[in-house]
């Protein structure tokens, strides 16, 4: 995580995903609680998630279960907050 020019930068990389849940439940509220931190940090600040490809999207939070399985059943103001904020692809180098 960082912050330039008043915008928080979450960055997802191949280190974000290393361990998945034993459940999809557990996947579930893994997500949910990082997403609920995530929301807790920006506190009304602007912020991008930074991610390469589909790492993000085809990520697995527990076996067979993404994160575009996720979003198909996701609260829907954590959905939003995700999908808002992953739509960057290049973290700025200034």
């Amino acid at each position: 995580m960082g912050n330039q020019g008043g915008k928080l930068w979450f960055v997802f990389n191949e280190l974000s995903a290393q361990s998945w849940a034993d459940s999809r439940t557990e996947g579930r509220k893994r997500l949910d609680d990082l997403l609920g931190a995530i929301a807790r940090v920006m506190c009304g600040n602007p912020a991008e998630l930074v991610a390469i490809g589909d790492q993000l999207w085809g990520c697995s939070l527990a076996d067979g279960y993404t994160v575009t399985d996720w979003i198909e059943t996701a609260d829907p103001e954590l959905r939003a907050l995700l999908l808002g904020i992953a739509t960057k692809t290049e973290f700025p180098l200034e």
